[in-house]
């Protein structure tokens, strides 16, 4: 709804996550050696080949994306080495965050609109609450244990965040013992963690989560100040968080380097040092549509490099200025 991704594209999209989501299942229950139906040869061949076939649905999009690993729980888990709750979250928001990030910087590759809204830090927090409220499934729920089995992280010796707040709140020994029967996991989860409280203070974060959700769910419409509408200063305070935020989403250098080289040109444009303020707001007017549309154009063969300034371009935009400048007289002149 907010990116307004193209149908046959995001069904595509949809797709993929599907499978790779399905596959690192396959995988994760390998490495967590989980005593369940399905053989390793056959589990490492299905989830291998289900790779392939979203490489192949990818190439459909011509786009690439990047994926987290699990590589520090299974660390953790063989040297029997205990994360901090900080390092747990780092790692949660690398593992499960990862795919999350997957499906959004695609949509956002492909979006017709909000082009300038970071979505990122909405899916982190996501991430993150699915992660928890999958521990605590994984011992609450009747119906979760009857198809991955019951207490599984136990048995497993994986640092699940139940387990790492048990241990930093009193020892280790469950961990050492790793349980596989019920009854002993009946006992570790009934009498050791009720006594930790630990399904409290779990309710309790997940809540604190979930009370973060509104301030990123808000219609990014409402949030996002249109670039013409913004004052000089308040544009070159924007700037550098622009260019920061390419960085960090792996924009090429050439199109970095490119912004970088309109916004200074604007900047040194003498209608930016001009006294007549329609000429600064057309300088910041013209920035918007040029970068709105080369965005548009952005993998095809009309994109071109907005570095350059369109001295026609420049004077349409100035235009616009002055006739929204001269309605409002008007409108104010008709009020009174």
């Amino acid at each position: 709804m907010w990116l307004a991704v193209p149908g046959d594209q995001l069904k595509i999209i949809d797709c993929v996550i599907q499978m790779l989501y399905n596959a690192s299942l396959m995988i994760n229950d390998i490495e967590d050696d989980v005593q369940l139906i399905y053989g390793v040869p056959q589990t490492i061949n299905t989830a291998n080949y289900v790779y392939f076939l979203d490489y192949k649905e990818l190439a459909k999009l011509r786009r690439q994306c990047e994926d987290g690993d699990v590589g520090m729980e299974i660390m953790w888990q063989d040297l029997l080495q205990c994360p901090m709750m900080e390092e747990y979250t780092y790692m949660v928001n690398n593992k499960t965050g990862g795919g999350f990030r997957v499906f959004v910087r695609l949509m956002m590759a492909l979006a017709a609109k909000n082009l300038e809204v970071n979505f990122i830090p909405l899916v982190n927090i996501i991430g993150v609450y699915f992660q928890i409220s999958d521990d605590y499934m994984n011992l609450q729920s009747t119906e979760y244990n009857d198809h991955k089995g019951f207490a599984e992280d136990l048995t497993g010796g994986k640092f699940s965040f139940p387990i790492v707040y048990r241990v930093h709140v009193d020892d280790q020994s469950v961990l050492q013992k790793c349980p596989t029967t019920p009854t002993l996991k009946h006992y570790t989860i009934i009498y050791r963690w009720t006594k930790t409280k630990l399904f409290d203070y779990m309710l309790m974060v997940m809540q604190n989560l979930k009370q973060q959700l509104p301030s990123y769910t808000k219609d990014p419409k409402v949030q996002v100040v249109k670039d013409e509408n913004l004052t000089w200063e308040q544009f070159n305070e924007s700037a550098p968080h622009m260019v920061t935020f390419m960085k960090d989403n792996d924009w090429p250098d050439d199109r970095v380097n490119m912004h970088i080289a309109f916004w200074s040109t604007l900047q040194n444009h003498r209608w930016h040092h001009d006294f007549d303020t329609h000429k600064q707001s057309t300088l910041l007017l013209y920035q918007a549509q040029q970068c709105k549309c080369w965005h548009l154009t952005i993998g095809s063969s009309n994109s071109w490099s907005i570095a350059k300034i369109n001295q026609d371009l420049l004077n349409e935009a100035r235009e616009t200025i002055f006739n929204q400048f001269r309605m409002q007289i008007l409108s104010s002149q008709n009020r009174t």
